[in-house]
C-alpha cells in the first residue's frame, strides 16, 4: 500500500540525496559527546536522551555539562514543543533558549551544522504549529478509524513535511546526510501515523493491508531514529493483535519473530524482554518468562542488546529480605547499614525515569562538595524495576557506586511502605543513631537542606 504511489516531492528528496551518497561515508563519532546546558534561573528542564529499549528510562539533561552517547537522539519533551535534535557529532555542543524562550536551541560553533541541528525547531514553527499534546505534526490522526481517510489526511501532512525539508535544504545547501535521517524520519511517521489506531475501532480487512507493511520494517540504517522506532512499535502491536485480542509474552514474542528480521527484530525483541522484565503493559509468569529469554539469548544476534537485557536481568534471581538493599554488585545489605559510623546520611529516593530526580542531580552534587568533608554521607536508593537501567543510570550520573542502591519491590516494598514513599524524589535526613530526623527532608538545591544539616551538626 505504501510503496503503490512514491509521492513526488519524497522521490526529488531521494534522487538529489542518492546523487551525493558516494560521499555519505558513515563518519567515526566519537565514543560521547559533551553538551552544555545554559539554563537560566527557574528555566524547568525537559531535555531527555530516551533509552531506545526502554519507554521508562529517560536520561535527563541537567545544567551544565552532560555526558551522552554519540550518534543518539535528544527530545525537547515538554508536553508543547515535542522537538527532536539529532546529534551525530561534533563533540562540544551547547543548548540555548531562542528569542521567544519556547526552544532550545544547539549550538556547535559552525552555522551549516547548526541549521542541520536545530531543523526540527525550525520545522516546528513553521509547518507544526505549538499545540497541546502535539507529535510530529499528527496531532488526531490517531483517531480517524477508516483507513483510506487516515491515509490520506497521513499523505497530506507527509508531502508538506517533505516540500519543507526540500525547501530549507535547497535555501541552506545541507549535507547529504542530512536529507537521508530527516526523510528518514518523515516517511517512517507518515507509516505510524498509518498503523496507530484504535483495535476495537480498526476493521478487520484493514489490519489484513497494514500487517502487509512489514517488509518497510528493514531499515536497520534507521534505527536510532525515533521516528523508525515508533513506528516499528506501533506495527508490532498490529501484527500481535491480529492473532489475540490480548496477546501474551509468548505470542508476541513469535509476531515479532515472523515479522520482523535482521537487527530491527533484535530491537524489538530487546523491547518485549524489557517490557517482561517491568511487568507493567506486559505481565508474564515467571515460567513464561524464563522461555521468552532463553529463546532470547538464542534468536538475538546484536551483542549490545544481550549485553543490556544481562544486566536487566542479572539481579532477578537474588534474595534479597524485606528492609534490605542490593548494592551494584547485586549483594543484599540491610537498609540500616548505609547510615553506619557517619554523622548524618542525606538519602534521595529516585528512579532513572524521573524527570525531576535527574533534575535535581546538580544540586545534589554541588550539596556533596561542601558538606562531604565533614563526614556527611550522601546516599541515592533507586526504585527502578528495571536494574539495568537503574545502573546505567548511575553511569550517565556520575553517581558513587559504593553509595547507590536498588530498593526491591520499588514503592511496593516494605520499606516505602515504612516511610511513606509514594512519589520521587524523596529525601529523608538520618542521624548518627541511625533516627530519622526528617522523612521529607528538603531538596537539595534548597537553601532550607543546607540549614536542616547546619543545625543537625550543631
Amino acid at each position: 500500500m505504501t510503496s503503490r504511489i512514491l509521492p513526488a516531492l519524497l522521490l526529488a528528496v531521494l534522487l538529489w540525496s542518492s546523487a551525493l551518497l558516494p560521499a555519505l561515508a558513515q563518519p567515526t563519532p566519537p565514543d560521547s559527546v559533551a553538551v552544555f546546558v545554559d539554563a537560566p534561573a527557574k528555566t524547568p528542564l525537559y531535555l531527555m536522551v530516551v533509552d531506545p529499549l526502554d519507554n521508562s528510562s529517560a536520561n535527563f539533561l541537567g545544567k551544565g555539562t552532560n555526558q551522552i552517547e554519540a550518534n543518539t537522539v535528544v527530545r525537547d519533551s515538554d508536553g508543547k514543543t515535542d522537538v527532536f535534535y539529532l546529534i551525530d557529532g561534533p563533540r562540544n555542543l551547547r543548548f540555548v533558549r531562542d528569542e521567544t524562550k519556547k526552544f532550545w536551541l544547539l549550538k556547535s560553533g559552525n552555522d551549516q551544522r547548526d541549521r542541520e541541528l536545530n531543523f526540527h525547531v525550525a520545522w516546528r514553527k513553521a509547518v507544526a504549529p505549538i499545540q497541546p499534546s502535539a507529535a510530529f505534526g499528527s496531532d488526531g490522526v490517531w483517531q480517524i478509524n477508516d483507513l483510506a481517510s487516515r491515509e490520506k489526511r497521513a499523505n497530506t501532512l507527509h508531502q508538506a513535511n517533505l516540500k519543507f525539508l526540500h525547501d530549507y535544504t535547497a535555501r541552506y545547501a545541507l549535507s547529504p546526510r542530512f536529507v537521508q535521517l530527516w526523510t528518514w524520519a518523515f516517511q517512517y511517521d507518515r507509516l505510524r501515523m498509518l498503523i496507530m489506531s484504535n483495535p476495537k475501532k480498526r476493521a478487520p480487512a484493514d489490519t489484513r493491508k497494514l500487517i502487509l507493511l512489514a517488509s518497510e520494517f528493514s531499515n536497520d540504517s534507521a534505527l536510532h531514529i525515533p521516528h523508525y522506532q515508533r513506528a516499528a512499535y506501533w506495527f508490532s502491536e498490529i501484527v500481535a493483535n491480529g492473532t489475540t485480542a490480548n496477546p501474551t509474552l509468548t505470542q508476541r514474542y513469535d509476531a515479532t519473530m515472523t515479522n520482523f528480521k535482521g537487527r530491527t527484530r533484535d530491537f524489538m525483541l530487546t523491547k518485549l524482554i524489557v517490557m517482561g522484565i517491568e511487568g507493567e503493559s506486559l505481565i508474564p509468569t515467571k515460567a513464561e518468562f524464563a522461555t521468552c529469554l532463553n529463546r532470547y539469548n538464542t534468536d538475538c544476534q546484536t551483542e549490545s542488546y544481550k549485553a543490556y537485557i544481562g544486566k536487566a536481568t542479572s539481579l532477578q534471581n537474588v534474595n534479597v529480605a524485606d528492609g534490605h538493599l542490593l548494592t551494584t554488585t547485586g549483594q543484599s545489605v540491610p537498609f540500616s547499614t548505609i547510615s553506619a559510623n557517619a554523622p548524618l546520611t542525606y538519602v534521595d529516593f529516585w528512579a532513572s525515569w524521573c524527570g525531576p530526580c535527574r533534575e535535581e542531580m546538580a544540586a545534589s552534587k554541588a550539596l556533596r562538595a561542601d558538606y562531604e568533608a565533614k563526614g556527611i554521607r550522601f546516599v541515592y536508593i533507586s526504585l527502578d524495576a528495571n536494574p539495568g537501567a537503574w545502573e546505567r543510570a548511575v553511569n550517565q550520573i556520575g553517581l558513587n557506586a559504593q553509595t547507590s542502591y536498588l530498593l526491591p519491590g520499588g514503592k511496593k516494598s516494605v520499606l516505602a511502605n515504612r516511610f511513606k514513599i509514594g512519589t520521587v524524589p524523596h529525601y529523608m535526613l538520618i542521624g548518627k543513631d541511625g533516627r530519622v530526623l526528617s522523612a521529607t527532608a528538603p531538596r537539595p538545591g534548597t537553601p532550607a537542606i543546607r540549614q536542616l544539616i547546619q543545625n543537625s551538626l550543631n
